[in-house]
């Protein structure tokens, strides 16, 4: 009996630490652009305080910030919501933040230089509280350079932000700069954000690229458009929210990434879904979960015929001359 009272004491304990360990909550990458009341934004981010059961939103940031955000918070029945800046490691490491940050049912990271996030807090007390918040059922939300360090590798900007040209032509660059050991949020994923307005399609290949390159592992690519956010549940079902796209890119059966060498390289087949509003995707089985009532099949054995009106692509403004 006293054994068996043993094994069953080590299979409890076995037991909550492999539930503590497992848990997860809630993820709100937003593209970025700005928010207001009745707007796009409604949608995204009162579901942040739906996820959140109505309580506690710290909005965490480098610099000084206006009430604006954290009353859009209010607006939305949040119990409280306010701004913390955490602009050193000195103060990211203080056990005084991780044991105010605990308390939060979210934590929204804001749009900035993620450089300043992974520089100050990675490795710190604050990165484990925004960990300890989502393994115990919270929210982990942020826009722009927030939402791009809460997945699992990072594209930090250590230095500086890069254009889809530069990324492509120089994928295993400084520049393209990646980090896969801070926060780990969503699993062999990277968010980028401004997606469409700011051609990022090449640099978020690239980025693709490199990791693979450097560690055989196959990874997803989410960039998400301005005034657009992808609301990841605890299942891992995450739905578009808003006036923009979400793009997925993964490397599948069909893909091919060939060495780099002399300079030279192809990305072939790389797989990719544009999802809009009310669209899901399953992040675990990498698979497309709801398509909307709204969706049309295109029917690609449709009779066509040319445009009734004549329509002219050109390099550039002067149409006329490249007639």
């Amino acid at each position: 009996m006293m054994m068996n009272a043993k094994l069953v004491l080590l299979f409890t304990v076995f037991l909550t630490n492999y539930l503590t360990i497992n848990a997860q909550g809630y993820v709100c990458a937003v593209g970025g652009g700005s928010e207001n009341y009745n707007d796009w934004s409604d949608a995204p981010y009162s579901w942040i305080v739906e996820k959140s059961g109505h309580g506690k939103v710290i909005i965490l940031g480098v610099s000084d910030a206006s009430s604006w955000l954290p009353n859009y918070f209010l607006s939305f029945g949040a119990s409280s919501a306010y701004n913390k800046k955490i602009d050193s490691r000195a103060l990211a490491d203080q056990q005084s933040t991780y044991d105010e940050l605990i308390t939060a049912n979210a934590i929204f990271i804001s749009g900035g230089n993620q450089w300043n996030y992974v520089n100050y807090w990675k490795g710190t007390k604050t990165e484990a509280a925004i960990r300890y918040v989502y393994q115990n059922g919270g929210v982990v939300a942020g826009t722009s350079a927030g939402a791009m360090v809460i997945g699992e590798i990072v594209f930090t900007a250590q230095s500086g932000s890069i254009e889809s040209k530069s990324a492509l032509m120089g994928p295993l660059g400084n520049s393209v700069a990646l980090d896969d050991n801070f926060l780990n949020i969503i699993h062999k994923v990277l968010f980028d954000t401004h997606f469409i307005e700011r051609g990022r399609f090449g640099r978020l290949m690239a980025m693709l690229y490199k990791y693979y390159n450097q560690t055989s592992i196959a990874i997803t690519g989410v960039g998400i458009d301005d005034k657009t956010a992808i609301c990841i549940d605890n299942n891992l079902i995450g739905t578009v929210l808003g006036s923009g796209a979400v793009a997925i890119f993964r490397k599948d059966e069909r893909s091919v990434f060939t060495e780099y060498a002399g300079n030279q390289y192809t990305i072939e087949n790389l797989l990719c879904h544009q999802l809009t509003d009310g669209w899901k995707y399953n992040f675990s089985t990498n698979e497309i979960e709801f398509i909307p009532s709204t969706a049309k099949h295109v029917d690609t054995t449709r009779v066509w015929g040319y445009p009734v009106s004549d329509f002219t692509l050109s390099g550039n403004n002067s149409i006329s001359q490249q007639l």
